[in-house]
């Protein structure tokens, strides 16, 4: 999965160049995370943004891209680390176990 961040909200809508999609597409979907949310698009997912239809020149090395819109539905995406004994949900406490 190939993770963005983003800087701001439109209309409650997250803008993301065209050829970032490209690549998440490639790559099995797309995380996109703005102000420490985190919202999880599949590769179904992608086809449904919006394109702005403007053509944008970037600052930096004179590429072309477009924006896609996608409305803003952040998820919450949980972690897991792996332990000796199994796989602990790190939103949860530790597992405490009792001393014979």
């Amino acid at each position: 999965m190939k993770k963005i961040k983003v800087k701001k909200l439109w209309n409650n809508c997250v803008s993301v160049r065209d050829y970032d999609i490209e690549k998440a597409k490639e790559q099995g979907g797309l995380i996109i995370e703005f102000e420490g949310e985190k919202m999880m698009l599949s590769k179904e997912g992608l086809e449904k943004g919006k394109p702005s239809g403007v053509k944008v020149r970037s600052k930096w090395g004179n590429k072309i891209y477009e924006l896609i819109d996608f409305e803003w539905k952040p998820q919450q995406i949980k972690l897991f680390k792996r332990r000796k004994n199994g796989i602990q949900n790190l939103h949860q406490k530790p597992l405490r176990v009792p001393r014979l």
